[in-house]
């Protein structure tokens, strides 16, 4: 598949990645697709384009799987729940309802938390702020 090729031109090793970052990685190549468009209606080209196009189209295919098995999923809000732990030390920890989706390293402050996870194309529909780790 075209998309596992794109992915090994970035280094990444796509076969032991955490769901989380899977995601991640997936969601800022749909970012790159509006820069892309915004580079195609300029008239210029990547010699990525047709892997770009793929992966979208896997990416497109790949939601409507999991739409279709579950149609609730659509109903489940994205959240980043930051807990402050025993040491003073913030952690992240993103879920899908009441589902645990993945975690994010330890950071000195909530907001680095906030920041990390914007960074790596993480879209939360809300964010909750815990002082003790649960």
């Amino acid at each position: 598949m075209k998309i596992l090729a794109a992915m090994e031109i970035a280094d990444c090793d796509f076969e032991h990645m955490d769901m989380d970052v899977l995601v991640g990685a997936l969601l800022k190549l749909k970012l790159w697709d509006s820069h892309h468009h915004n580079l195609n209606m300029q008239g210029k080209r990547s010699f990525l384009d047709d892997l770009r196009a793929d992966g979208i189209e896997a990416i497109k295919k790949y939601e409507a799987e999991i739409e279709s098995e579950n149609e609730s999923f659509a109903e489940e809000r994205l959240i980043l729940r930051i807990y402050q732990n025993e040491l003073g030390l913030w952690l992240g920890r993103l879920f899908c309802g009441e589902a645990e989706i993945g975690q994010c390293g330890v950071y000195g402050s909530a907001d680095e938390v906030r920041t990390a996870a914007r960074q790596s194309g993480i879209l939360c529909d809300s964010i909750e702020i815990f002082q003790k780790d649960a």
